[in-house]
């Protein structure tokens, strides 16, 4: 198998469709299986090629075709040959940092989605690319790798629970894009909680590492939002379509779909204002704090300036000063000096200087 380490530098030169991987470097076996289901019957089953779908052309049952592993752009190929794909689909799903978009074909709709995580160890936003390609009898799905979050709904169809096995294609369809939807308010939620967090840290300590910990947590925030801008507009796409691969019924579902991206959107805005209204606090925060030092050596330059003359005037070299030959003469310019600083001070407090 080729190298995946590879990037849009790669594909310079390389011709329209030209299938090159791009994402994170990976090395396990691609892993190809189909969930075949009607009202009354349920099979799954790992397939060893394409050519063991014969599920796929069956129009009396929906069929789950999962593809774990897009790194191998031999198997995609095949996939391309055997459902009969554009070669521009095929290139999107080769390319893991696709922009998520609706392409509309007589027989199928592809959409291209991201599903974000968290990963509480180490604080990070977890990105999985699939791809989601919706046919007459059934729903492929090409994916990055195994995705934990979807293992809930293929089995409330193997169990025949709520409507998924009463429904046609379209309906699992809608079910996987609003499962990953659903999947964004962890993100959203994860997000508002370090916002939280970090609000407390600026008001109790500013420091250089609140100020990283606001660019880091801004960043996340700006690729959240990156992620799910787009999808808004492809379920937008799909209440609107006239293609037949999806009903009616099922458009009012994605409605609600729709109503979730726009509330997630609005989330993430307020997330942004929120992180820029920080980064200024933060600002402000630190020059109170650089203020509060400024002023305390303010003070200590004004108190010792006074000082300074007092001390410059006794350190004349004249021969006749009274109080040079004076008994109590230092402690007279002691006594001088304490007043002064005294006096200084009681000035200070008076003007809420200290």
């Amino acid at each position: 198998m080729e190298d995946q380490s590879t990037s849009y530098t790669d594909k310079i030169g390389l011709p329209p469709g030209a299938l090159v991987y791009i994402g994170e470097k990976r090395t396990q076996e691609v892993i190809i299986s189909e969930i075949n289901y009607s009202l009354d019957y349920h099979e799954e089953k790992q397939l060893t090629n394409f050519s063991d779908c014969t599920s796929w052309k069956n129009s009396d049952s929906v069929s789950i075709v999962s593809v774990i592993g897009v790194h191998d752009t031999t198997v995609i190929e095949e996939a391309g040959a055997y459902f009969n794909l554009d070669s521009m689909i095929l290139e999107d799903i080769v390319n893991t940092n696709s922009r998520s978009k609706l392409e509309e074909f007589d027989d199928y709709l592809f959409l291209p989605m991201k599903i974000l995580g968290v990963d509480l160890g180490s604080n990070e936003i977890t990105s999985e690319q699939i791809s989601l390609l919706l046919g007459k009898n059934g729903v492929i799905s090409f994916q990055e790798g195994e995705i934990k979050i979807l293992d809930p709904l293929i089995d409330r169809a193997r169990k025949a629970k709520g409507k998924i096995r009463q429904r046609k294609s379209d309906y699992i369809f809608y079910r996987l894009v609003d499962t990953i939807v659903d999947n964004y308010f962890i993100v959203s939620e994860y997000l508002a909680d370090r916002l939280e967090k970090l609000e407390e840290k600026i008001l109790q300590n500013p420091n250089e590492n609140v100020n990283e910990e606001i660019y880091e947590l801004k960043k996340k925030i700006a690729y959240v939002k990156r992620t799910i801008s787009p999808l808004r507009e492809c379920t937008s796409n799909i209440i609107k379509s006239d293609s037949d691969l999806v009903s009616e019924s099922t458009q009012n579902y994605f409605r609600d779909v729709y109503d979730h991206l726009i509330h997630l959107v609005e989330d993430i805005d307020s997330q942004r204002e929120t992180i820029n209204d920080f980064l200024n606090l933060y600002m402000s925060a630190m020059s109170n704090k650089m203020n509060e030092v400024m002023k305390v050596l303010t003070v200590f330059a004004a108190i010792f300036i006074p000082l300074t003359f007092i001390a410059g005037i006794y350190g004349m070299n004249f021969e006749i000063m009274p109080e040079l030959k004076w008994r109590y003469g230092y402690l007279f310019a002691w006594g001088v000096m304490l007043t002064v600083v005294i006096l200084l001070l009681f000035f200070f407090k008076r003007k809420k200087w200290l």
